[in-house]
């Protein structure tokens, strides 16, 4: 396999987990109901987010996360694209 297509498919990971996510919640709806399945796909969502970040931070050796770092982190993942 080429590694463009690796590259591309780990920058389609949230969403292709979140579209997963999603189904299998339609089949919990009659568990869990509409509400109870939105919230569990929106603390995917968060936790997803958060652990990213924190992955970057310890790869990057940030002592913290700030808001500006998603622009450093954009930045070093472009580079190594190129």
């Amino acid at each position: 396999s080429c590694r463009y297509c690796k590259r591309r498919a780990r920058t389609r990971r949230p969403a292709i987990g979140l579209w997963n996510l999603a189904r299998f919640a339609e089949a919990l709806v009659p568990l869990i109901g509409v509400r109870g399945a939105e919230a569990e796909l929106e603390k995917y969502q968060t936790l997803f987010v958060d652990e990213t970040e924190s992955s970057m931070q310890r790869k990057l050796g940030l002592l913290s996360w700030t808001g500006e770092d998603d622009k450093l982190v954009q930045s070093f993942l472009d580079q190594m694209r190129e």
